[in-house]
């Protein structure tokens, strides 16, 4: 784990036994790594440049760490370059409580759009207008005031179903 995605980890611990809690962390960011060079140069030290990470992988460490719902909120404008590298501020929103077990409950959602189909942090696929069968913590996590503007919630069943009752547990689902 790199030194960034550590420091996002302790706001993760902070936050982990409050289902839905955020967080909100601003970072100098760089376009391209640091070379060793810049690190060890005291004087962007104290400009803070020179323990930069790039912007992907400081979006990528919320992640890394289990947040979901990872937001880019503020993307400064380059404040100065150094050596063809660009330094900005960058704050990121992140959110805690997708921890738990994956229980079906038959329950699904539509998505109503903009785009044609959008893909969340676990890899779930959600068409435009189609309906999407989900399990309980997904659901849940979908109808927090980040998402649940973009979907339509079906809760039909309040009842555990059994994987094996519906489908074939051979292929994986």
């Amino acid at each position: 784990m790199n030194q960034e995605a550590s420091v996002i980890s302790r706001y993760g611990n902070a936050a982990k036994n409050h289902d839905g809690s955020k967080v909100v962390i601003s970072d100098i960011v760089s376009n391209a790594e640091v070379p060793e060079q810049l690190r060890q140069d005291e004087d962007l030290w104290s400009g803070c440049y020179s323990g930069a990470i790039e912007e992907k992988s400081f979006v990528e460490s919320f992640e890394k760490v289990g947040f979901y719902g990872i937001e880019i909120d503020k993307r400064e404008d380059t404040w100065t370059t150094i050596e063809d590298i660009n330094f900005r501020s960058m704050t990121v929103i992140a959110h805690k409580g997708k921890e738990g077990p994956c229980i079906d409950k038959g329950q699904s959602v539509i998505y109503k759009g903009p785009f044609k189909h959008i893909e969340d942090d676990d890899n779930h696929i959600f068409e435009r207008g189609e309906r999407t069968f989900v399990c309980e913590k997904i659901f849940n996590i979908l109808q927090q005031p980040l998402y649940n503007n973009v979907f339509e919630f079906i809760k039909e069943n309040e009842e555990a179903i059994d994987i094996e009752d519906c489908c074939d547990t051979s292929c994986g689902c």
